[in-house]
């Protein structure tokens, strides 16, 4: 991932806060579900900030800020094909934890 996300903040990715889990759509769906589920019923023990798949398996949500959470279309349609999990830190915020500083 680069540096500076498209709405100009840094991106956790960068800080090493977040990874994406890819390979988890067509015949590896089932996996990713699995995956999603697991993530979702650890979230508090992992301290997780954000988790992110479309579609959302069924009994769990995505989360921003820790907490269950519906993205837009636009966040949701970059997910498809992986799972973006990242992890809390001291620059944690509530919709939006790529991040309050920012690169420009």
């Amino acid at each position: 991932h680069d540096k500076c996300t498209a709405n100009g903040s840094i991106s956790i990715h960068y800080r090493g806060r977040a990874m994406d889990i890819g390979n988890v759509e067509g015949p590896d769906k089932a996996n990713g579900d699995a995956m999603h589920k697991w993530l979702y019923a650890n979230r508090v023990a992992l301290d997780l900030d954000e988790l992110i798949f479309n579609p959302v398996p069924a009994g769990s949500s995505n989360l921003d800020g820790g907490n269950p959470h519906s993205y837009g279309s636009a966040t949701m349609n970059g997910h498809k094909d992986h799972i973006h999990v990242s992890i809390k830190g001291p620059d944690s915020t509530s919709t939006a934890s790529s991040g309050s500083r920012n690169c420009r």
